[in-house]
């Protein structure tokens, strides 16, 4: 674990979670949740180093993971399309939902933990009721040209906005009350990786698979900032809790680097990460 001002390392934990396949941190700070290939979830406590082992309900190797706002629940998406609910304190799925066909790709939980944003390789983002006992998936159109390998999205923590990555180098605001688009696509990137709204607000930092990062206003519809962060492509930024520190991984050149916000000023030297694969590799 690493200091987010000192940028210092502050504990080493000796944990044996196997080969992951997917992994989160909970809003709280307190779990690090790693997926794995057959489906089952490592669960680790960040205070005292235990480690708890969650089995799957199925043996679909994990591909997304996303916690509810109170850390209290894990959601997982798996390679065959389907959706896991997890019990963190109990370590133990809890629900399965069946909607997609196909691998599911990206998905965000609502800033009230009520609703997940699921997309999928089957063309299609489905809206979930997790804070009831209705589990409906309503379908919506993101936008014109949007192809499966190129589906990514993020959630503003109000729950008021979707971002929507689009095929090529844009992307659409959509209005997660009405599930209608809106204002203009932003230009942000070449085949964008990955995005995230900054914490509070309505900006999104989005990037993209030539290295580039690009901050843009979803209000406004104007692209605020850019800059070429990493030798080739990104994957989704990590920002911290008050919005002010952004950390980026870079599948390429596998260094780790730190950027302040929204100026999006490098801080610090990159830190290289051993045994990291290269997307190119």
């Amino acid at each position: 674990m690493r200091d987010a001002d000192s940028l210092r390392v502050l504990r080493r934990i000796p944990a044996r979670v196997g080969a992951p396949t997917a992994l989160a941190l909970s809003p709280d700070d307190r779990t690090l949740v790693v997926g794995r290939a057959d489906g089952s979830l490592r669960l680790l406590d960040l205070r005292s180093g235990a480690i708890a082992t969650a089995p799957g309900i199925g043996s679909a190797a994990v591909q997304l993971i996303a916690f509810t706002p109170d850390s209290r629940t894990v959601v997982t998406g798996d390679f065959e399309g389907g959706i896991t609910t997890w019990d963190v304190r109990k370590a133990e799925a809890f629900e399965t939902l069946v909607g997609h066909g196909r691998e599911v790709r990206s998905f965000a939980v609502s800033g009230d933990g009520v609703t997940l944003y699921s997309a999928s390789l089957d063309r299609r983002v489905l809206a979930w009721d997790l804070g009831g006992a209705r589990r409906l998936g309503r379908p919506f159109r993101a936008g014109v040209g949007t192809t499966a390998h190129t589906a990514r999205y993020a959630m503003s923590d109000d729950g008021r906005l979707i971002a929507f990555g689009q095929a090529g180098e844009t992307v659409s605001i959509v209005d997660a009350g009405t599930l209608r688009r809106r204002g203009r696509e932003l230009p942000v990137g070449e085949w964008i990786g990955g995005m995230v709204f900054v914490p509070g607000s309505h900006l999104i930092v989005a990037s993209d698979a030539n290295g580039f990062m690009s901050l843009a206003d979803a209000d406004s519809g104007r692209v605020l900032r850019r800059t070429h962060a990493h030798d080739g492509p990104i994957s989704t930024p990590g920002i911290s809790a008050d919005g002010r520190l952004l950390v980026t991984v870079g599948g390429q050149d596998r260094e780790v680097r730190f950027w302040s916000l929204p100026d999006l000023h490098q801080l610090g030297a990159p830190l290289m990460i051993e045994g990291f694969p290269s997307c190119s590799s």
